[in-house]
């Protein structure tokens, strides 16, 4: 219990210093001279100016104009519930990416949001495990049939450093795919694709930019067909469960290695004891084998020395 304490306390200070830490640096990066409630004011304010000058508008009538035009935009960006954006509302829900563009509005939606992912998130969490640990045994049976195949070994060595690697690549690769994906269809720059997707999947989930945005606009205007839309978010769940199952592979592996790297300090910690226990025996006897030979040394002194003086006597 006391090194489950300290091992506890140690993790949970290291990650809130390390979070406060990553906090200031991006406060320091992000950071700009005049606040967004400055910038929304200023604006607002120089607005105003031209619209009271040039129309003769009075105040109230401008707030009024400003509020209704708010209102309307805001309604413009929010999406209609139908069941493409249903299913991908559960499934960020479920998968804990919570991208944020489309929430419930009613207490109905809301309570029924929390009842259903007390069962979505284990079941997602599961069947991500399953996944990723059916592509870690298929990437070791891979390795293993190469190798036998080309270096015609019976056995593999490393295989889970070898499952890190190759699984590594197959993230790298398919990072590189959807970014040139994303690049030709949302008109994104390069970070921002690499950002979208691992955001995506690690399930941080920003919201800031969300993959295949452009598609759900254009259905919300009513430029693409809804049957279309289905189509390409079933096509397109696939890269991204791909993706899951891959992480879930890779942390799974760390796990893995996490545990025989803690298996080999128990190990070592249980010879650390006796390979000093035996060293002090060693020395100990050593010391006493010292002082055996000097006891017999000076013996032989004391016995040599009458000898010298009955020769001189002689």
């Amino acid at each position: 219990m006391p090194s489950l304490l300290k091992k506890a306390l140690f993790r949970v200070l290291t990650f809130y210093f390390y979070g406060l830490f990553v906090a200031w640096v991006f406060m320091y990066i992000e950071k700009r001279e005049e606040s967004p409630h400055d910038r929304k004011v200023r604006m607002l304010q120089e607005l105003k100016n031209e619209v009271v000058t040039n129309y003769n508008m009075t105040d109230d009538d401008f707030d009024r104009l400003v509020y209704k035009a708010a209102m309307a935009m805001k309604e413009g960006t929010e999406l209609d519930w139908n069941f493409w954006n249903s299913c991908r509302y559960v499934f960020a829900a479920f998968t804990t990416i919570g991208f944020g563009n489309i929430t419930p509005k009613t207490h109905l939606g809301q309570g029924v949001t929390m009842m259903v992912s007390l069962v979505g998130i284990p079941v997602t969490m599961l069947a991500l495990k399953s996944a990723g640990d059916l592509v870690a045994c298929s990437i070791q049976l891979l390795i293993i049939k190469l190798e036998a195949g080309v270096f015609k070994t019976d056995t593999s060595k490393h295989l889970k450093a070898k499952v890190f690697f190759v699984t590594n690549i197959l993230i790298v690769i398919l990072l590189l795919f959807l970014t040139v994906f994303s690049i030709h269809m949302e008109n994104w720059s390069l970070l921002q694709s690499l950002y979208v997707w691992y955001t995506t999947f690690t399930t941080v989930g920003f919201g800031d930019f969300i993959p295949t945005e452009s598609m759900t606009l254009k259905a919300a205007n009513d430029e693409v067909p809804q049957h279309e839309v289905t189509l390409f978010g079933i096509f397109f769940s696939i890269p991204i469960f791909t993706g899951l199952s891959l992480v879930s592979c890779l942390l799974s592996v760390i796990v893995d290695s996490m545990d025989n790297l803690r298996d080999f300090v128990d190990r070592y910690d249980n010879c650390f004891p006796r390979l000093f226990a035996f060293f002090s025996r060693f020395f100990s006897c050593r010391k006493r084998l010292n002082c055996g030979f000097k006891v017999d040394e000076n013996h032989a002194q004391t016995d040599t020395e009458p000898e010298a003086g009955l020769e001189q006597n002689s």
